[in-house]
């Protein structure tokens, strides 16, 4: 049996490597909505935005090939109130995604957590 062992792949011209046959998130993020807002993890994210009440924006450390990625988000409320939340974007470029999160009566409304995973290609 073969160990390839690396600390950093890079492609011949210096950037990222290239996937091949495989599907692996090229952006993920969990971000803290609540209180101090601000990321809790990332990966491929330069930096978050709090644009208002549930309102967020993660912009992207190496840009998307196109728009035509696949956003998957979730929400995580801070109380028991059993009222249901549900996220969505609304705006994504090749370098950021925003996103809101609202509760079933569709108010805006501040996310303990909110994430996002994203599948498609770099540029």
């Amino acid at each position: 049996m073969s160990v390839l062992k690396a600390d950093t792949i890079q492609s011949t011209g210096g950037g990222a490597a290239t996937l091949t046959k495989q599907h692996a998130a090229k952006v993920w993020v969990n971000w803290k909505g609540t209180d101090t807002v601000g990321l809790n993890g990332s990966f491929n994210v330069s930096s978050g935005a709090d644009l208002g009440t549930a309102d967020y924006q993660i912009n992207y450390s190496n840009a998307m090939g196109d728009v035509n990625y696949s956003v998957g988000l979730g929400t995580n409320r801070q109380d028991d109130s059993g009222d249901h939340t549900f996220s969505n974007f609304y705006a994504n470029t090749t370098a950021l995604l925003k996103g809101r999160a609202f509760n079933t009566g569709a108010s805006a409304l501040d996310q303990a957590k909110w994430t996002a995973n994203i599948h498609g290609d770099l540029a």
